[in-house]
C-alpha cells in the first residue's frame, strides 16, 4: 500500500492548499447561500418542506430525508448551551490577535428547532444548560458568524445583540480597551 504524496490529486483538491488545509475564503454553494441569506441580527436556516425540519450546517439536500427542496427561513434562534470551549489557537489573523489577549469562547448550542450549531459566545458568563438566543452577524454578504447571548426569559433586544457584537470586536475589529 503506498502513501500519497503532495503531488497526488484528490477529489476536490482545488479547495486545498499544499498542506491539505482548507482555504479559508472558499465556501460551498450551500455555505455561500447561507451567508447571503443571513442578515445582521437574525438567524436564517435551511428548512425542508418534506420532513418539516431545520438543518445546520447548510447542505445541498436535507440531511434527514435527502429531500432536494430545501429553502431558507427565519429561525427562532432559541436554544440551550450544551457546552463551551476556550479556543487558544486560530488560523485567522483576526482571531489570533484576540486570542493573544484572552481565550476565545465558543459554544455548541442545541436549537429548540433541532439542529446543533457552533457559535461565538457573546457573554462570558454563559454556562452549560443556559438558555441562549443565536443570531448572525455579517459585515458583508460573503461571511456570516453565529453569536449566542443569554436569553433567560425573553429574546434579547437589538441593542443587546449589538453590544455582544461589540464585545467580540466583530463590528470594528478593534478592541476599544486597547485603543
Amino acid at each position: 500500500m503506498s502513501m500519497t504524496g503532495p503531488s497526488e490529486k484528490f477529489p476536490g483538491q482545488s479547495r486545498f492548499d499544499e498542506e491539505g488545509v482548507t482555504l479559508l475564503n472558499q465556501r460551498t454553494p450551500a455555505g455561500r447561500a447561507f451567508c447571503s441569506a443571513n442578515r445582521k441580527f437574525k438567524l436564517v436556516l435551511q428548512w425542508c418542506p418534506d420532513c418539516q425540519r431545520e438543518q445546520y450546517p447548510p447542505a445541498e439536500v436535507c440531511g434527514i430525508c435527502l429531500g432536494p427542496k430545501i429553502r431558507f427561513r427565519v429561525s427562532t434562534g432559541k436554544g440551550q448551551l450544551l457546552a463551551r470551549s476556550h479556543l487558544s489557537h486560530s488560523l485567522l489573523p483576526h482571531f489570533q490577535h484576540r486570542i493573544a489577549e484572552k481565550p476565545w469562547l465558543m459554544g455548541s448550542i442545541k436549537l429548540h428547532s433541532g439542529p446543533v450549531v457552533l457559535a461565538h459566545l457573546g457573554d462570558r458568563t454563559l454556562r452549560a444548560q443556559d438558555n441562549v438566543y443565536v443570531f448572525t452577524y455579517s459585515q458583508d454578504k460573503a461571511s456570516a458568524v453565529l453569536i449566542a447571548v443569554s436569553a433567560q426569559e425573553q429574546t434579547p433586544t437589538l441593542d443587546e445583540q449589538r453590544s455582544a457584537v461589540s464585545r467580540l470586536f466583530l463590528d470594528t475589529g478593534v478592541n476599544p480597551e486597547k485603543g
